[in-house]
């Protein structure tokens, strides 16, 4: 009788509590492969040092939110961008948004509204900065659900920067985006 109870009472539900946990810790080592992005730019994250921060600041352009980077034109027009703009300063300018400035090797990324772009000559843009003038010819372009999927689309090599402005439906704002994709020429 005591062998009995102690079966049913204790081996029992200790093996299948040890077969369930086992289980679960499968599944889980197999689950984690559903969250892996495929396909993706590889994207690295770093803090630096408060000290490393002070010193490099000394000997760098520090851009500030609201400074004007650049005039941009483009056929008859022009129009100033930004660093960082405010959403209700798009009127007028294009947002510089992150990436890498003008003139420097990689890719930049600005924010306009479509109304601003939507008559443009998408063939060349001049951009004057502080550093000189670079024309940039038009490349290509792509839709995108997000902004997060305008920063990971590959790009080709080079230089230049990406517009894209988020679609405009009949009645507001839709989530997509188009992008626009300009190369440097020389």
């Amino acid at each position: 009788m005591k062998k009995d109870l102690l079966i049913k009472g204790l081996l029992y539900p200790l093996c299948i509590g040890v077969a369930l946990g086992l289980a679960f810790f499968l599944y889980s080592l197999s689950a984690g492969d559903l969250l892996v992005v495929n396909e993706q730019n590889a994207i690295a994250y770093f803090d630096s040092d408060k000290k490393e921060e002070n010193q490099n600041s000394e000997n760098e352009f520090e851009l500030k939110k609201g400074q004007v980077l650049a005039t941009a034109k483009f056929g008859k027009n022009s129009m100033d961008v930004v660093f960082e703009a405010d959403y209700s300063d798009l009127n007028n300018s294009i947002s510089f948004v992150k990436g890498s400035l003008f003139g420097n090797a990689g890719f930049g990324y600005c924010y306009s509204l479509e109304n601003n772009i939507k008559d443009f000559d998408k063939k060349e843009i001049i951009l004057s900065t502080s550093n000189g003038e670079y024309k940039y010819a038009y490349h290509s372009s792509f839709s995108a659900k997000n902004e997060n999927d305008i920063f990971l689309h590959k790009l080709p090599k080079g230089r230049g920067f990406v517009l894209y402005y988020q679609k405009s439906g009949s009645y507001g704002f839709s989530s997509d985006y188009e992008a626009l994709v300009y190369k440097e020429v020389a």
